[in-house]
């Protein structure tokens, strides 16, 4: 399934990038899915010690229990559309717009969680706080992860990492192959 890479062939300014190997939906959907693990991990681990080290709940005192559950479940809901976007726009080879997305999720996913906050019963200042600023952040990040690994797997040509027991299986298919062309030579 891989395409044809010519690295002399030329290219105008405007052309869409060279695509190394062929993404599939599948693929797509995967990556978003770790994306969403990766945000809304990074967002726990990140309230947790802050608020251990601040000693204040992220969700005010006033917060019910499933404010906040609720509050990252939309701004993750939210973010996948996005996430989606941008990878179309990148296999297209529209980098510009795929920051245009980039920057409508965070935006989007700031809006969601102050209203969150808002709707625990917390002014609009009192939910622009360090934890609203922490889910920006952890979606940033995972927005990060994203692009790396699709990235990697639209411009490179290599294949998926190996654990060790998989580079030793084909070091060994490896070195038959080189010792038979030794024996032939």
């Amino acid at each position: 399934m891989e395409q044809q890479f010519n690295p002399s062939a030329e290219r105008s300014p405007g052309a869409a990038p060279v695509v190394l190997r062929r993404v599939t939906r599948g693929y797509v959907r995967g990556i978003v899915l770790v994306a969403a693990v990766v945000a809304l991990s990074l967002v726990i681990a990140a309230w947790g010690l802050s608020s251990f080290l601040l000693d204040a709940n992220p969700g005010g005192e006033t917060a019910g229990v499933l404010v906040l559950p609720v509050t990252l479940m939309l701004a993750t809901v939210a973010a996948v559309p996005c996430w989606w976007q941008q990878a179309l726009s990148l296999l297209r080879g529209n980098p510009r717009i795929a920051r245009l997305w980039l920057l409508f999720e965070l935006v989007l996913v700031a809006v969601i969680t102050v209203a969150g906050r808002m709707v625990a019963h917390t002014e609009l200042f009192a939910a622009l706080n360090i934890f609203t600023l922490e889910v920006v952040l952890a979606f940033l990040v995972a927005h990060l992860v994203f692009w790396m690994i699709l990235f990697r797997q639209i411009y490179t040509v290599k294949g998926r990492p190996l654990w060790p027991w998989e580079m030793r299986d084909s070091r060994v298919t490896e070195i038959a192959q080189l010792q038979q062309m030794w024996d032939r030579s």
